[in-house]
């Protein structure tokens, strides 16, 4: 199965509301189809038209959401028609998302910041500042009770999706990399340039339900 994706920029994609999904191209525009994946026979079983910039998806609590980085807004389409049943306007450069504790929660690359989206209202309820500048790479990942943001002024940032505060900060700045959180275990990477190319990097860290 081929899936004809943006060539430009870093995305994700998505699992859960009833298939795989990513963010593909169509006949003449980029990111402006929606594509679901039948992860049983690992074939596309519907493509939907979405607005064109699509950047990076997930999918869960009753929507597919998906971020558009130069326009500073997060879509939700409806799993089951296609159809933009919101457009929610979050903080600056959204990239990376992930879905869990009640939320949907935005890494917004450019300034620095979490954008937690309320899925009950399709409503920002509060916009986190974590890193006083852009995040160069950078991920979000849920875990452990816990919304984990891969950022640039230290390694990882712990945020309590109860009161959407930085409550902890983890290590010292690192390069660029990602960050998943599964099976009470936080895994971090770490990819960077030095003399005689690049290295990469993977951190561990045993994590404890909050």
């Amino acid at each position: 199965m081929a899936v004809d994706v943006p060539e430009d920029g870093e995305s994700s994609i998505g699992a859960g509301e009833g298939g795989i999904w990513a963010i593909a191209d169509g006949d003449d525009c980029s990111g402006c189809v929606l594509v679901r994946i039948d992860p049983e026979t690992v074939k596309i079983t519907d493509r939907y038209d979405v607005p064109e910039g699509g950047t990076a998806v997930r999918a869960g609590l009753g929507g597919v959401w998906i971020t558009y980085f130069s326009e500073d807004r997060v879509a939700r389409v409806d799993p089951q028609t296609g159809e933009i049943v919101s457009q929610i306007d979050v903080g600056s450069g959204p990239r990376f998302l992930d879905v869990g504790e009640g939320g949907v929660w935005i890494m917004n690359q450019t300034d620095g910041s979490v954008s937690h989206i309320d899925p009950s209202s399709d409503s920002v309820v509060a916009t986190i500042p974590v890193d006083g500048a852009a995040i160069f790479g950078g991920d979000i990942t849920i875990g452990a009770g816990f919304v984990w943001l891969r950022a640039s002024s230290e390694l990882v940032a712990q945020i309590d999706p109860a009161t959407d505060r930085v409550v902890a900060r983890i290590g010292p700045a690192q390069a660029s990399g990602g960050a998943h959180a599964s099976d009470g275990q936080l895994w971090i990477a770490d990819h960077f340039e030095r003399p005689g190319g690049w290295r990469a990097v993977l951190y561990r860290i045993p994590l404890m339900a909050g």
